[in-house]
């Protein structure tokens, strides 16, 4: 008789992938907002730019999730229905 061992892991392939991709994500947009401050005010500040860069990560990811939602759902065709 075999035995099936069942495995739960707390980090998945997805789940590696989305921190990975937060991080880099979140490294461009505190780029090009310390650029905005840097171009609007005069001098780089760090005053509420924490907030402003979890807005462009969140914004972006929300975004992305919108777009793959609608194309899982076979919006742009059925050929992308199945890509993952």
């Amino acid at each position: 008789m075999k035995r099936i061992v069942l495995v739960t892991t707390v980090f998945d392939v997805w789940s590696i992938e989305h921190v990975l991709s937060g991080i880099s994500i979140g490294s461009a947009v505190k780029k090009r907002n310390h650029k905005a401050f840097k171009k609007v005010l005069g001098e780089d500040h760090n005053h509420h730019s924490w907030y402003f860069n979890l807005m462009g990560v969140l914004f972006l990811g929300y975004l992305w999730e919108t777009l793959e939602h609608y194309l899982e759902e076979g919006m742009a065709g059925k050929g992308v229905e199945y890509w993952f």
